[in-house]
């Protein structure tokens, strides 16, 4: 039941190395369609606008009002993507990066963040608990601060293996565990989870 941003700020940032597939890979999404971060590769949908493998940012539940980055990620290789959220007003302002570059900014007519129900879970690989649009690839890293970034910080992550900078966030999860069942919050800040329908693999950068 986790809930970062407060409804007025927020950034994810994960280490992934995405497969070639048709449709979206979620990385992680807040609910049942609040907050979502996702890449997506469906030139067929109005769910990928831009015929491009972009960046997505959720915040309202049909896919086609989902904030669409112009920037693009490469399949079958490791690389660092990031999104920042800040309401500014009456809109969220909205930067997407891949390997330190950054894109935008972008603008939402959202007036604050979706928490997607404040006792819904924040699930990691999966679209709104329904077993769709799982990653598809793997996910080494991956944290959540209650706040935006600066892009300095996040272009230097982008260098950074280990998510260096991690040890600020409000959650930091490490999948290169190994094994087991659990997830490990490794912020400090006691946001464990369980671990369901994922495999563990070597292919860690």
């Amino acid at each position: 039941e986790l809930d970062f941003g407060n409804g007025s700020a927020l950034t994810i940032a994960a280490w992934v190395y995405p497969i070639i597939h048709e449709g979206e890979s979620t990385i992680l999404m807040k609910g049942q369609y609040g907050y979502g971060f996702a890449l997506t590769w469906d030139g067929s949908s109005n769910c990928s606008p831009n015929n491009a493998q972009n960046l997505v940012y959720w915040d309202q539940s049909s896919c086609w009002e989902a904030i669409n980055s112009m920037i693009t990620y490469e399949f079958d290789q490791w690389q660092h993507v990031a999104v920042t959220v800040q309401d500014i007003g009456n809109v969220l302002e909205i930067y997407f990066y891949v390997d330190g570059v950054q894109d935008g900014p972008h603008y939402s007519n959202q007036a604050n963040i979706s928490n997607g129900g404040n006792f819904q879970p924040l699930r990691i690989g999966d679209q709104g608990g329904q077993g769709s649009n799982p990653f598809f690839g793997n996910i080494s890293d991956l944290a959540i601060w209650s706040g935006v970034l600066p892009e300095n910080i996040i272009s230097t992550m982008a260098g950074q293996y280990d998510l260096s900078f991690a040890t600020t966030a409000t959650a930091h999860w490490d999948f290169s565990d190994g094994s087991g069942s659990v997830l490990s919050d490794q912020s400090g800040n006691g946001n464990s989870g369980n671990i369901s329908g994922a495999f563990w693999s070597d292919d860690i950068h």
